[in-house]
């Protein structure tokens, strides 16, 4: 399993590490700007992929990220967590969707709050 996420203020970055090492003590997490990370995505099987919503959309990022790299998601499972301060919109779908169009195994999407997982 590998953990990835966009995170400006750092609550994504929580929220992934706390679910990912809920599901997998040896998950590794990274963010997405790190550079390893479409190689790493290639090498696993599971992907959680989190990031704040933005406009009711995942960010330009994410989604640039998706579709520069639209051949390592074929027959990737992955789960989209678009973390959120009040109103998500359809973050998790829009990306799901998208991911979806690039060969993706979509295993759900979630839009917690935050503010849940600091506890």
């Amino acid at each position: 399993m590998l953990g990835v996420y966009l995170s400006g203020t750092g609550n994504t970055k929580h929220c992934i590490e706390k679910l990912v090492k809920l599901l997998d003590e040896s998950a590794t997490i990274l963010p997405l700007e790190n550079e390893t990370v479409p190689a790493q995505i290639k090498s696993s099987d599971m992907i959680i992929l989190g990031y704040p919503t933005q406009f009711s959309n995942a960010p330009f990022m994410v989604r640039e990220f998706i579709l520069s790299n639209a051949d390592i998601w074929q027959g990737k499972q992955v789960m989209c967590v678009a973390t959120m301060g009040a109103f998500s919109g359809d973050g998790a779908g829009c990306t799901a969707r998208l991911l979806k169009k690039n060969g993706a195994v979509i295993l759900g999407g979630t839009a917690p709050s935050y503010a849940r997982f600091r506890m």
